[in-house]
C-alpha cells in the first residue's frame, strides 16, 4: 500500500527482539529474493531492487542525514 501511495521511501524495515538470535543474513537474503513472491500472492505491486534497499537501510540513512 505504501507503494501505492508514493510512501515507500518512508518504509524502514526494523526489529525489536530482545535475547532472541536472529540470522540477520538469512533475512536480508530473504528480503532480496523471496519478498516479492509472497507480495505478488497477495495482489500487491512488487517492488524493485532499490525499494528493497531502501526497507532495509538505505530509507533509514537518508532519514537520518548519514549519506
Amino acid at each position: 500500500m505504501a507503494k501505492e501511495y508514493g510512501l515507500i521511501d518512508r518504509v524502514m524495515f526494523g526489529i525489536d527482539y530482545q535475547n532472541v538470535k536472529v540470522d540477520f543474513a538469512a533475512l536480508i537474503n530473504w528480503f532480496k529474493t523471496s519478498l516479492n513472491q509472497t507480495i505478488e500472492r497477495t495482489g500487491w505491486p512488487t517492488l524493485s531492487s532499490s525499494e528493497i534497499g531502501g526497507l532495509l537501510g538505505e530509507s533509514a540513512r537518508k532519514y537520518l542525514g548519514l549519506t
